[in-house]
């Protein structure tokens, strides 16, 4: 179906277009949803040997519609969504590719309403699959890019590719490709990389008959961006091709370079359900590189739920979201209230790469004290030891405040109190902790100046111990005397 168009179709073609471009308003330049009223035609455009040509002008021409246009990308494809009529079975549109430098090829074909066609073209092919022989070109203008076998590979010995062949062309002021009396020497330098031994097949390279020449990259066992440049001097003038950047993955993850840890040790969500304690995970290789992106790692635990598995980012970071039930845990060491999360991975062959940390689940606060009531006397001291703790008798979380006051009662008119003067552990905020000797705290009540006039005998005294935080509110209250 792919005819070559002589000069003066083509000619006839492109003036057609651009009549039908200045005349319709809502030519479809832009793409569309697929519906009944509309197709999709794709496809690639290359040379003979299969090089893909980006940049090339892509025009679809209806007399019923009008024309679209559009052009290849980097890897030498297009597509455009075209109306059609949705009451005929059929729509007939004319696709053209042109590029400077090559001869333009065009086709017609029928476009079924909802239809997705493939048409492809390659340049410098007549009607029966013959090439047609490139006109001579001038001397090197630019240098382009015109294939890298991978953008991403890996350091080495960690497992993955290590190498990248990116392919160059020469080509003139018209962008035809150099011949071989117009060919050039093209060196080649890396611009930028991680410093880790990274390094090219070779330093320079004569053009070849098609204008190209190729060029491999090897990593080095640093992970980063590397930038390739290839340039020439021609008549006195340095040309020279836009930066290639690649990227140096990570290797496969080693158990040397695989951490793991929660955002608190100390979780207050074992009586609730719906918490969420994030778990943090890094994963890197033997050079301790990143590993690559979207390298997954696994989780479990019984300490709540947790999602299954998680993809690493470029920093080889994975977060995932450890999930309350509301339900008692326990852990055959640590016992009531702890368990572990566990991560893990595969690195070279296929050995197993894991880490595990251990979370405590704290619940509401309770509290106790001894002694209980009290009858201090003037100038003595009456020391007191309190317990703030789960059920579990473990500790309270992060940000937990712990306070004892005193409440003294209304004295009769000429009557007052003693000095009274608490020390101790009366004001406290937890910080992050597991350790069951954060549940125990002490203060003393000391009395001063009971035989002063004025100064009530045996006066009644409220010690108020008070604790909130995330663990929830809580308050303790003993009554004694004091002379």
């Amino acid at each position: 179906m792919q005819n070559v168009i002589k000069h003066g179709a083509i000619l006839s073609i492109f003036v057609v277009s651009l009549l039908l471009l200045i005349g319709c308003e809502d030519s479809p330049t832009e793409p569309e949803p697929i519906s009944d009223a509309t197709a999709i035609v794709h496809g690639r455009v290359s040379l003979p040997d299969g090089t893909r040509v980006p940049d090339a002008d892509v025009l679809a021409v209806s007399q019923t519609f009008g024309s679209a246009s559009t052009t290849t990308d980097e890897n030498g494809e297009y597509s455009l969504t075209l109306a059609v009529d949705p009451d005929q079975s059929a729509t007939s549109y004319t696709i053209t590719v042109s590029k400077t430098g090559y001869e333009p090829k065009s086709t017609s074909i029928p476009l079924a309403p909802g239809g997705d066609v493939a048409v492809n073209f390659t340049f410098g092919v007549d009607d029966d699959d013959e090439e047609i022989p490139r006109p001579p070109s001038g001397a090197a203008a630019n240098i382009v890019v015109t294939d890298v076998e991978a953008t991403s590979i890996g350091v080495k010995g960690g497992g993955y590719p290590e190498t990248s062949r990116l392919l160059f062309e020469a080509r003139d002021s018209d962008g035809i490709p150099v011949d071989l009396d117009n060919s050039i020497e093209i060196s080649f330098s890396i611009s930028g990389g991680p410093g880790g031994g990274e390094f090219l097949s070779k330093t320079s390279a004569e053009t070849d008959g098609n204008g190209r020449v190729s060029v491999v990259l090897n990593s080095g066992t640093l992970a980063g961006a590397v930038q390739v440049l290839a340039e020439a001097t021609v008549d006195d003038r340095v040309i020279s091709s836009s930066p290639v950047r690649l990227t140096i993955h990570g290797g496969l993850p080693a158990q040397e370079h695989f951490g793991m840890a929660p955002e608190r040790y100390n979780f207050a969500a074992l009586e609730r359900v719906n918490e969420r304690l994030g778990i943090v995970t890094v994963v890197g290789d033997k050079f301790s590189n990143p590993v690559r992106p979207g390298t997954s790692v696994y989780f479990r635990t019984k300490a709540g739920n947790i999602q299954t598995e998680a993809q690493t980012d470029d920093d080889g970071v994975v977060t995932v979201q450890l999930i309350s039930i509301g339900k008692q845990i326990e852990d055959q060491v640590h016992g009531p209230g702890f368990g572990y999360v566990v991560a893990e991975t595969w690195g070279e062959n296929g050995t197993k790469v894991t880490d595990s940390v251990l979370v405590l689940l704290s619940g509401s606060p309770i509290i106790g004290i001894d002694p209980a009531t009290f009858n201090i006397q003037n100038n003595e001291s009456q020391t007191f030891e309190f317990t703030v703790s789960d059920y579990n008798d473990n500790p309270m979380a992060a940000g937990q405040n712990i306070s004892v006051s005193l409440e003294l009662p209304q004295l009769p008119p000429g009557q007052s109190a003693p000095d009274l003067i608490l020390n101790g552990d009366i004001n406290k905020t937890l910080v992050d902790t597991q350790s069951k000797a954060d549940t125990e705290y002490s203060f003393a009540l000391s009395v001063y100046g009971g035989e002063e006039e004025g100064v009530a005998e045996g006066m009644p005294l409220t010690i108020v111990i008070r604790t909130n935080g995330p663990n929830g509110e809580e308050e303790l209250r003993i009554q004694g005397t004091v002379n």
